[in-house]
């Protein structure tokens, strides 16, 4: 049998400015974090321009300051 107690993982968190992306809700935050066993091996964050006002909901779950967002670049995709 496997022991995973020491086995790398990779952790994702992504938050949005909402949960439609049918309505146009946007990415505004990556999170990666890549652990082994119980160590943290590398970490990676990134703040993303949304263009758009986070909902209620969205700033209530990821607590992330809309003005703060605006710094930072958009995430476009060429098309």
């Amino acid at each position: 049998m496997f022991d995973i107690s020491n086995a790398p993982f990779a952790f994702l968190d992504i938050e949005t400015t909402g949960l439609s992306p049918w309505f146009g809700d946007r990415i505004c935050q990556i999170a990666i974090v890549q652990t082994e066993g119980k160590r943290i091996k590398q970490t990676f964050d990134l703040l993303i321009n949304p263009e758009q006002s986070l909902s209620p909901a969205a700033l209530h779950v990821n607590a992330l300051d809309e003005n703060e967002l605006k710094k930072f670049t958009t995430f476009s995709v060429d098309r």
